[in-house]
C-alpha cells in the first residue's frame, strides 16, 4: 500500500516536474533554429511556444500568449482546417503523420510559408496525452521554388525559339562544324577560329576532361549517347551543358560522321545545387529535433526510475517557507512519512544550532532569482537524532511547475565523522610527510605539497625524495609544480592523468595509477607506479597528498611477455578443441550413417528398392569418412615435411575435363551452372608438373565454391601469365571478407563458425592447397568479399613439354583474325554443349578457328558489338538473361550481313520456320551431327 500511495502521490505531484525535463527543453531551445511548440492534450486550452516560433512571424515572444487563439488567428484559415483535421487523425491514428505546409501573415502583412511537424506523444495504453511540435520556416525555400519553376519556363521557351546549339564533326578529316549558339555558349567571338576537338577538349573543366574523352569513345563506339559536363569558356567562367550526340556510318559500317546538340543549363544546376543544399539542412534539422524528443521522452523514463532510486531527498519548499514536497526516500533517510512533513515550516526539523544559518540560507534564495546554493546543516531523524546533510537548493519561482526552491537532501555523516577523525591525525600526516623527505633510504617516495583548492596548477608545489630525480631522469633545478610534472608524463597518458590528478582532489580518493614517463635526461621511456592519499586541514578540506612511485618498467615487460604467452596459448587450446569437435563430427556423422543403414541392410524384409538405396547411402558415407581420413594424413604428411612431388607430363586440358565431368554431375541437381575456360588448344596444353597434387588442389577448391554457393555460377579454368600457369575457381558464393584473407588458408581456420557447422570440414582444406602450391613451386591467393562471391587463384611455374605453335592464346580469344583463320562466336548457356562443339572444331584440323563462347544472348550481343573480326555466330534459343530470338534482332540490326545459325533443341518444322523469320540465316537441330554442322558453317563461310 505503502508504494501505491507514493507512486500515486508522485504522479500527481510531479508529473509536470518530471515531463519539463529543463535540460532537454534547454538544449533544444539553444540548438534548434526554428519554432517549437507543446500541448497537453488533457489541458489543451494552454499551450507553450519557444521564442522562435513568435519571431519567425514578426512578433514580439513576450507579448503574444500561450494560447491556441493566438497563433489561429494569424494562420491561413483554410490551412487551419487542413491542419486540424490532421491532428485529429493523428491523434486516432499514430501511422497517420502530421505534417503539412501552411500560410500565416507576418505582422507586417506579409506571407510565411511554414512547415509544420509534430509526433504525439502516448500512454502505455496508445492514448495521445501530449503533442511536440516543429514549425520550419520555408518560405525562402517556396520564393526560390517559384524562381526555379520561372527558369525553367524561361528554359523552355529558349529550347523553343532556337537556344540550342548543333555541331557537326567528321571524324576522318577532323573537321568540326559550330551553330551560332555553340559561339555564344562557349563564349567565342571569332566565328572564323579553325575549331578542332582539340580546342573543345582544352575548354572543358579539368575535372570533366576524362569524363569527356570517355564519353566521346562510347558515342563512337555505341553510336548514340547523352552527356552532361562543365566547360571553362573564353572568359574562365564555369558553365554547365547537357548534349546529345549521334554517329552516322557509312557504306561499310565505319564512323564516318558525330552530330549533336547542346544546350546551356548553368543556371538549373545552380538551382539544383542549392535547392538540394537548402533540403538537406531541413532534413537534418528535422532529425536533430526528433533526436531531442526521442532523448527528452527517454529522460522521462529515466527520471521516474531516478527518483524512486535516488539516494538523495528530493524537496519543494514554497515562498513562504513550508515543505511543499518530499521524496519517498525522506522514510528512508530520516524515518519519516512524506504525508508527516508536508505543509510544515521547512525549519522545524533543524538543529537549533543550525536554524539561523538555514533561515539566511533560505531567504538569500527566495531574494535573487535564478540563484543556487548549497549549506551543511543538521536534520532530525524521527527517533530524535540529528543528521548532517548538504542541502543544496535553486530558486525556482519563475517556473510555474514548482513556484519555489527545488532542492536535496544528501546525507553526509559518514563524510563528517571521517574529518573528525582526520583532524586528529593531522598533525602525525605533518610528521609522516617530513620524514619522507628527510629519509636517503626510502627508494622511489616522493611527496608533494600543493593548496589544491586553487585551479592555477603553476603554483601547486611538490617536494621529493632523492630516488624521484633518478627515476625522472631530473635534478633540483627541475620546477617542482604540477605543471612540470605533467611535461614529463608521456603525450599518450597526460591529458588521462592531470584530469585523474583532479578527480582524486574533487572526489577525495586515493591516488593509484600506473603510466608511461619519458625521461628529461636521456629521452628513455619508463611504467612507473604512483600512489598517494590526501591529506586535509581541520574543515575537512584536501590541501596536500605525499605518496610513493616506483619504476615498474621491467614488471610491465614480463607482463606483456606473459599476456602474449597467454594468449598463444588460449588461441592453440581455442584451436585444437576446435578440431577435435569437428572431427569428431566429420567422423562420426558418416560413420553413423554407415552403421545404421548397413544394420538396416540385414532386414529380410526390406524391398530391393530401398537395399539400393541404403547401399548408396553406406557408399556415400564411407567415401566421406575416407575424405575425411585422406585430409588428416596428408597434412600429417605436410606437417612432417616427408611429402614429395612426382613431376610427369600430361595434358592439362584433359585433367580439367575430367574435373568437369565428375563436378557438373554435382552442380547440375542444385542448378548452378559449371563452366569450364581452356585458352590452349589441346595440343599446347601437355605441361611438366604434379597432376596428382594439381588435381587435389583443384578438387578441394570445386568442392568449397559447390559447399558455399547456393545461386549464381561456378567457373574454372587457367590461362598464362608471363612464366606462370594460373589456375582459378570462381565462386559467386557467400565470399570472404578480406581481413580473413589470410587466416582461411590456416590449418583448422574456418571464417565462419556457424557456416562451417551447417557444412561441415576440418579447415583443412585450403591449408593443403597451400602447402601443395607451395610444392609445386608456387603460391595460392584469393580476391574475395563478403557477399561477393570468390576466385581462388593458384600460380604455379608454366612447363610446357612442346614448343608453342602459332596459335597464341590471344589468337585463340579470336583477338587478330589470320589469313586462314574464322572467328566463331558460340552462343550456347549450357557448359557441356558448347565443349563438345569445341571438341568438333579441334578435330577439324584442316582448318584454324577461334572460338569465344557467350554465356547468354545479352553477352553474345556485346561481343558482337565490340570485336568486329567475328564470322559466324552459332546461338541457341533458348538461354538466360536474354535469349536466342531476342538476341537475334538486336544483332542484326547493327549487322545485317553476319551470317547467323541456330542450334538448337527444337527440331519441328514450326521451330525451324520461326527462327528463319526472327532472322537466322540457318537452322540446325541437337544432338548436333558432324558432318551437317560443318556443311553449314561452310556454306555461310563461303569455304569449299
Amino acid at each position: 500500500m505503502s508504494n501505491n500511495k507514493e507512486d500515486n502521490y508522485l504522479k500527481k505531484e510531479l508529473y509536470e516536474l518530471i515531463k519539463t525535463d529543463e535540460t532537454i527543453f534547454d538544449f533544444i531551445q539553444e540548438t534548434s533554429l526554428d519554432g517549437l511548440w507543446y500541448r497537453d492534450l488533457e489541458h489543451p486550452e494552454e499551450e507553450w511556444m519557444n521564442p522562435k516560433f513568435w519571431t519567425v512571424l514578426g512578433y514580439v515572444p513576450e507579448e503574444m500568449p500561450h494560447k491556441s487563439k493566438a497563433w489561429q488567428q494569424i494562420i491561413n484559415q483554410e490551412d487551419l482546417k487542413l491542419t486540424s483535421e490532421n491532428f485529429k487523425k493523428h491523434c486516432e491514428n499514430p501511422n497517420h503523420p502530421f505534417d503539412q505546409i501552411v500560410r500565416y501573415t507576418h505582422r507586417k502583412g506579409s506571407t510565411v510559408w511554414i512547415r509544420c511537424r509534430g509526433m504525439a506523444i502516448r500512454d502505455d495504453k496508445g492514448k495521445p496525452i501530449r503533442m511536440l511540435g516543429i514549425h520550419y520556416d520555408i518560405t525562402k525555400l517556396k520564393k526560390e521554388q517559384l524562381e526555379f519553376s520561372k527558369l525553367s519556363t524561361q528554359l523552355q521557351q529558349a529550347q523553343e525559339i532556337g537556344k540550342i546549339g548543333s555541331f557537326e564533326f567528321f571524324l576522318k578529316e577532323g573537321k568540326l562544324n559550330w551553330s551560332d549558339e555553340m559561339y555564344r555558349i562557349f563564349n567565342i567571338d571569332d566565328k572564323n577560329k579553325q575549331l578542332n576537338f582539340d580546342v573543345v577538349n582544352n575548354m572543358v573543366h579539368p575535372e570533366d576532361r576524362q569524363l569527356h574523352i570517355e564519353q566521346t569513345q562510347q558515342i563512337i563506339e555505341k553510336g548514340f549517347y547523352s552527356f552532361e559536363h562543365r566547360i571553362l569558356n573564353q572568359n574562365g567562367e564555369i558553365r554547365w551543358l547537357d548534349g546529345n550526340a549521334k554517329m552516322e556510318y557509312d557504306s561499310d559500317d565505319s564512323p564516318y560522321r558525330m552530330l549533336g546538340t547542346v544546350q546551356d543549363i548553368t543556371e538549373r544546376k545552380r538551382t539544383e545545387i542549392r535547392l538540394k543544399e537548402q533540403n538537406n539542412e531541413y532534413e537534418s534539422l528535422n532529425k536533430e529535433l526528433f533526436k531531442a524528443k526521442e532523448k527528452a521522452e527517454e529522460s522521462e523514463f529515466l527520471k521516474n526510475k531516478l527518483v524512486a532510486n535516488i539516494a538523495d531527498v528530493i524537496v519543494i519548499i514554497d515562498h513562504e517557507g513550508n515543505n511543499r514536497y518530499k521524496s519517498p526516500n525522506v522514510e528512508k533517510l530520516f524515518g519519516w512519512e512524506p504525508e508527516e512533513l508536508i505543509g510544515i515550516n521547512a525549519f522545524e526539523n533543524v538543529h537549533p544550532d543550525d536554524i539561523e544559518e538555514a533561515r539566511i540560507f533560505i531567504d538569500s534564495l527566495l531574494n535573487e532569482p535564478y540563484k543556487n546554493g548549497s549549506i551543511e546543516i543538521r536534520y532530525k531523524h524521527k527517533n530524535g537524532n540529528y543528521i548532517w546533510i548538504n542541502f543544496t537548493g535553486s530558486n525556482l519561482l519563475h517556473d510555474p511547475f514548482i513556484n519555489g526552491i527545488l532542492g536535496n537532501y544528501h546525507d553526509i555523516s559518514e563524510r563528517k565523522k571521517a574529518e573528525a577523525e582526520l583532524l586528529k591525525v593531522q598533525e602525525r600526516e605533518n610528521r609522516y610527510t617530513e620524514m619522507i623527505l628527510s629519509s636517503q633510504s626510502v627508494a622511489n617516495i616522493c611527496s608533494y605539497s600543493t593548496n589544491l583548492l586553487e585551479v592555477d596548477i603553476e603554483k601547486s608545489v611538490w617536494v621529493c625524495s632523492p630516488e624521484f630525480y633518478k627515476i625522472f631522469g631530473i635534478d633540483e633545478t627541475y620546477p617542482h609544480t604540477i605543471a612540470g610534472w605533467a611535461d614529463f608524463i608521456h603525450p599518450d597518458f597526460r591529458e588521462e592523468l592531470v584530469a585523474y590528478h583532479e578527480s582524486v582532489v574533487k572526489n577525495r580518493t586515493s591516488f593509484n595509477k600506473e603510466y608511461k614517463i619519458i625521461r628529461i635526461n636521456d629521452g628513455v621511456e619508463r611504467w612507473v607506479h604512483g600512489t598517494g592519499e590526501l591529506v586535509y586541514d581541520k574543515h575537512g578540506n584536501p590541501v596536500r597528498m605525499h605518496g610513493a612511485i616506483q619504476d615498474i618498467t621491467e614488471i610491465k615487460k614480463t607482463e606483456d611477455e606473459l599476456i602474449k604467452a597467454k594468449e598463444k596459448a588460449e588461441a592453440a587450446n581455442r584451436l585444437k578443441t576446435e578440431f577435435l569437435n569437428n572431427m569428431s563430427h566429420e567422423i562420426r556423422t558418416p560413420m553413423n550413417g554407415i552403421i545404421g543403414f548397413s544394420v538396416l541392410l540385414d532386414k529380410a524384409d526390406i524391398s530391393e528398392e530401398k537395399r539400393k538405396y541404403y547401399s548408396k547411402i553406406v557408399q556415400n558415407s564411407s567415401h566421406q569418412l575416407l575424405r575425411t581420413i585422406d585430409d588428416i594424413l596428408e597434412i600429417s604428411t605436410l606437417e612432417t615435411k616427408l611429402e614429395r612431388i612426382n613431376e610427369t607430363e600430361f595434358c592439362l586440358n584433359d585433367l580439367l575435363m575430367e574435373l568437369f565431368s565428375i563436378f557438373n554431375l554435382k552442380t547440375k541437381p542444385r542448378d548452378i551452372p559449371l563452366y569450364l575456360k581452356k585458352p590452349l588448344h589441346v595440343d599446347q596444353s601437355h605441361i611438366l608438373s604434379d597432376k596428382t597434387k594439381l588435381n587435389k588442389i583443384l578438387s578441394n577448391l570445386l568442392e568449397n565454391a559447390l559447399k558455399f554457393t547456393s545461386e549464381g555460377f561456378i567457373e574454372f579454368g587457367y590461362y598464362i601469365d608471363k612464366a606462370n600457369l594460373k589456375l582459378y575457381v570462381k565462386d559467386t558464393g557467400i565470399g570472404i571478407s578480406p581481413e580473413n584473407h589470410e587466416m582461411i588458408f590456416e590449418r583448422f581456420s574456418q571464417e565462419d563458425k556457424e557456416i562451417s557447422k551447417r557444412h561441415g570440414g576440418l579447415g583443412l582444406g585450403l591449408s593443403i592447397c597451400k602447402e601443395n602450391a607451395q610444392l609445386l613451386g608456387g603460391a595460392i591467393t584469393v580476391e574475395s568479399e563478403k557477399g561477393m562471391g570468390s576466385t581462388f587463384i593458384v600460380s604455379i611455374p608454366h612447363k610446357p613439354t612442346q614448343i608453342k605453335n602459332s596459335n597464341t592464346i590471344e589468337s585463340i580469344r579470336g583477338n587478330e583474325k589470320a589469313n586462314d583463320k574464322y572467328t566463331i562466336l558460340i552462343a550456347e548457356d549450357e557448359e557441356v554443349n558448347y565443349l563438345y562443339l569445341e571438341v568438333l572444331f579441334e578435330a577439324e584440323t584442316d582448318r584454324n578457328y577461334n572460338l569465344i563462347h557467350a554465356k547468354n544472348g545479352k553477352e553474345a550481343l556485346e561481343i558482337c558489338i565490340s570485336n568486329k573480326d567475328i564470322d559466324l555466330v552459332l546461338m541457341d534459343i533458348k538461354m538466360p538473361v536474354m535469349n536466342g530470338y531476342e538476341a537475334i534482332e538486336k544483332i542484326k540490326e547493327k549487322f545485317p550481313n553476319l551470317p547467323i545459325i541456330a542450334q538448337t533443341a527444337y527440331s519441328t518444322k514450326s521451330d525451324k520456320h520461326l527462327a528463319l523469320n526472327h532472322g537466322y540465316d540457318d537452322f540446325i537441330s541437337k544432338p548436333i551431327d558432324k558432318e551437317k554442322i560443318f556443311g553449314l558453317i561452310n556454306k555461310h563461310l563461303k569455304v569449299r
